[in-house]
């Protein structure tokens, strides 16, 4: 039940997480819109609440369920000696990005209502400028920066213990983990590394969908021996 259990939630997390980025990709311009400025992004939004937020909560369901996600993984692959780091990192991750996407469902909504029924000018800076802030430190500072940090970290442990079982998918494991961490690099404004860190997510997710795979076809071999 066990091994059952985590070959669904590895395949699941990186579904939900397609679907709730393709719903926002196609409704909101994601993440394209989060250079726009935050009046825009706030008109948006409350444009298109419903559907928006229904994207947005499909990527903290992923988020939340990559917690015992990142902890079934590391117990069945992660190199022994180093489980313990495995699951501290998954659990981080989780917990960092989940905090990240939270704005988008809790805060958000209520903002850009307020935002765009509002006609005075000091109240629209005033929702402006808590937005910003937490769109900046929840954001950029949790969900993404934190978020690549611990999720590239679990990644490149569980890629290591998996040298020795699959070689492929440990490869493919510790490239995209690697893509990853060059979303660390945004901030610096190098040119380049967000499209990196996009096929990183993108390679990651299917490397997920592929372990999910293994998973359960280990479990038949273990049945018919």
């Amino acid at each position: 039940m066990l091994r059952k259990l985590t070959a669904g939630v590895l395949i699941t997390v990186p579904v939900l997480f397609s679907a709730g980025y393709s719903l926002l990709s196609a409704r909101f311009d994601y993440p394209l819109i989060l250079k726009h400025s935050s009046d825009e992004i706030l008109r948006r939004f409350d444009a298109h609440h419903a559907a928006l937020l229904q994207g947005w909560y499909t990527l903290f369901l992923a988020a939340g369920l990559f917690i015992p996600l990142s902890t079934l993984v590391a117990d069945r692959y992660a190199p022994r000696a180093l489980a313990n780091l495995a699951r501290s990192f998954g659990l981080a991750a989780g917990i960092v990005q989940a905090a990240g996407l939270a704005r988008w469902v809790f805060l958000v909504p209520s903002l850009a209502a307020r935002y765009v029924a509002t006609t005075d000018p000091g109240e629209k800076v005033a929702l402006r400028t808590v937005f910003e802030a937490f769109h900046h430190y929840a954001g950029n500072g949790l969900g993404e920066h934190l978020g690549y940090l611990f999720t590239g970290l679990w990644s490149l442990l569980i890629a290591l213990g998996l040298w020795e079982k699959s070689r492929p998918l440990a490869i493919v494991g510790a490239l995209s983990a690697l893509a990853i961490f060059a979303g660390l690099l945004e901030p610096l404004g190098l040119g380049g590394v967000g499209a990196i860190n996009a096929l990183g997510y993108v390679a990651w997710s299917l490397w997920l969908i592929a372990l999910g795979i293994k998973t359960a076809r280990s479990g038949q071999k273990e049945n018919n021996s």
